[in-house]
């Protein structure tokens, strides 16, 4: 009889640690849930703003990329225009030159 009790006993004791082992995983999972929830969402956010960051940085270059453009046209037409600008001088330093030379001849 004692041993019948004990055993009852020691079932009991093996229901409710089952029980708590259930209750434990139970727990466990719901919070491995809302991890893995916020984790998923903590992703999404992070997601958004790199696309954002690399479509504004992707804008920052396209308008880099256009006053690069500007800028070595402008050095382009500065380029040419020093050398008519050399070209002219140079005719008129022959014109001079050759006036110059009338001139002491006479």
């Amino acid at each position: 009889m004692q041993i019948a009790a004990l055993l009852e006993k020691v079932d009991g004791y093996q229901m409710a640690a089952l029980a708590r082992e259930v209750k434990h995983k139970q727990a466990f999972e719901i919070k491995l849930q809302e991890h893995r929830a916020e984790v998923a969402r903590e992703a999404a956010v992070s997601r958004r703003e790199s696309a954002n960051s690399v479509l504004r940085l992707h804008e920052r270059v396209e308008a880099l990329d256009k006053l690069l453009s500007v800028s070595v046209e402008r050095q382009n037409q500065l380029m040419d225009s020093t050398r008519r600008q050399e070209v002219r001088s140079e005719r008129v330093e022959q014109i001079l030159w050759r006036a110059n030379t009338r001139l002491n001849e006479e």
